[in-house]
């Protein structure tokens, strides 16, 4: 195990740039990008006998791409000097408070709130926004500080051969109507990449930014079904004038997975809220580690089980709880596991915790009871749930995964054990936390408070943002029909 180090470069947002695809190499990017970037996108899907080329659909759908007229042209590219207000329309799946759970719903919330503060207009329209996956007859508007939030119906799709992903389809079909619709009311468009609700949004021609978070390919697996989505989320990103990552981790992975490496691409880190002490603090007898979060495959909880089961038999003072991990599920999908969780919870009862799914407030509580925070995924975009941890004080033990050593290396006393599938290393990582004691852990928190207010309190990633925003609205008309075409 090792201590993490390095971190974010630069806590700013840098300049416009792409990924070479040829090398390893960064480049800023304001010029055109010269091979049509929509080659990759103009794909059949032949399913259940429908073989009709998505973009020809999109044609169908939406007419053909072109300006209203010769003004729009001209004034796509805006210049930041020619307002002192933004309109702002942000596209999501998720919305706090109304989604509480997963870092989408949290960062949206944090940038509108954010945004409205600074005196910006912010919309934030999506398809069961206000409550998750259910379906209105008509736009249901809350008005909000910020602007307001708009709860869309999905759109009708009457075809049954785009399967059980066709709310994806019928949400950003709905999200480009509504865009389109309103166009002149709206500066910027920024929607997320996870499952392509603002793959359309270009059709509108208003300068658009796609914000990467990790993939549904990544959480869900592979699947025929998820091409689908995977098509709608790399649509996204290739027709975006900018697309703003967390992370470089998940730019490269867009790169790869999207195809999109010729749109340009910036790193803004997330925030975080500050939120009121608990008054709780970790236990002096033992130490106890969280796991935070659903059990999956790319949590690497299965990394975890394996090494909890080496790590349980070497010490006598580590406990671990689990909160939000839904274990019955779970378990359910991988019968393999179900007897070594069974083992661990028989032969270690009060050393083994499943807390099950709890209230935010609960979670804050867990997070202030822990000595450490243990993230074992596979991959991540960005990792809220290390700031989140820091915030409270808790120290991290994050895998190598995406974007975890980064996010993690901006907190002295956060560790680190390297490959995501080394259980014999994480299991190392486990005992010595145990040999460091709980004391010592106490004394680290301190540290890690002062560097979550450092480096992820929301003021900075507004700020970057909307610096990204600018960057984007000063391009030269022709640069920016260039880049999302």
């Amino acid at each position: 195990m090792s201590q993490v180090t390095g971190g974010y470069s630069d806590k700013n947002a840098r300049p416009l740039s792409i990924i070479d695809s040829s090398s390893t190499s960064e480049h800023v990017f304001f010029g055109n990008a010269s091979p049509d970037s929509r080659s990759f996108s103009n794909v059949s899907f032949r399913r259940r006998g429908l073989g009709l080329p998505l973009d020809s659909f999109i044609d169908t759908f939406f007419g053909q791409a072109g300006y209203r007229n010769e003004h729009d042209r001209q004034t796509c590219g805006m210049t930041a000097n020619s307002f002192k207000r933004l309109s702002i329309c942000l596209v999501t799946a998720a919305l706090a408070p109304y989604h509480r759970e997963g870092g989408i719903g949290q960062y949206v919330g944090i940038l509108a709130e954010g945004l409205g503060k600074l005196g910006h207009d912010v919309t934030v329209v999506g398809t069961g926004l206000h409550e998750y996956g259910t379906d209105v007859a008509t736009e249901e508007i809350f008005e909000e500080p910020y602007g307001r939030s708009i709860s869309l119906p999905a759109f009708r799709v009457r075809n049954r051969w785009f399967g059980p992903h066709v709310y994806a389809l019928r949400a950003a079909l709905a999200a480009a109507q509504y865009v389109r619709a309103h166009r002149d009311a709206f500066d910027i468009v920024e929607s997320s990449n996870w499952l392509g609700f603002g793959a359309f949004v270009d059709r509108a021609h208003v300068p658009s930014v796609v914000r990467l978070s990790t993939p549904a390919i990544e959480g869900w697996g592979p699947s025929p079904n998820l091409r689908l989505v995977n098509w709608l989320e790399g649509r996204a990103c290739r027709h975006a004038g900018l697309m703003i990552g967390h992370s470089r981790a998940i730019i490269d992975k867009a790169a790869r997975l999207y195809r999109s490496s010729r749109t340009p691409s910036t790193i803004v880190p997330l925030a975080v809220r500050d939120a009121a002490a608990t008054g709780i603090r970790p236990a002096s007898d033992r130490v106890d580690v969280l796991y935070l979060g659903r059990a999956e495959a790319r949590k690497g909880t299965d990394v975890l089980l394996r090494a909890l089961q080496l790590a349980l038999a070497a010490t006598t003072r580590l406990r671990i709880t689990f909160v939000g991990a839904q274990f019955v599920r779970y378990l359910d999908e991988n019968p393999e596991l179900q007897a070594l969780w069974a083992e661990l919870r028989d032969r270690y009862p009060g050393r083994m915790i499943d807390a099950g799914v709890v209230s935010e407030e609960a979670k804050d509580a867990a997070i202030a009871r822990a000595h450490w925070l243990v993230v074992p995924s596979r991959f991540e975009s960005f990792g809220l749930i290390v700031p989140e941890a820091m915030r409270a004080g808790t120290p991290v033990l994050v895998s190598g995964g995406g974007a975890l050593p980064d996010v993690a290396g901006l907190g002295p006393d956060n560790r680190a054990y390297g490959e995501p599938e080394d259980v014999h290393a994480l299991a190392t990582s486990l005992i010595d936390l145990e040999r460091l004691g709980a004391l010592r852990a106490l004394a680290l928190r301190r540290r890690t408070r002062q560097a979550y207010l450092d480096h992820f309190t929301p003021p900075p990633f507004i700020g970057a943002t909307l610096e990204q925003y600018e960057r984007l609205l000063r391009l030269p008309s022709a640069q920016y029909v260039a880049n999302c075409l």
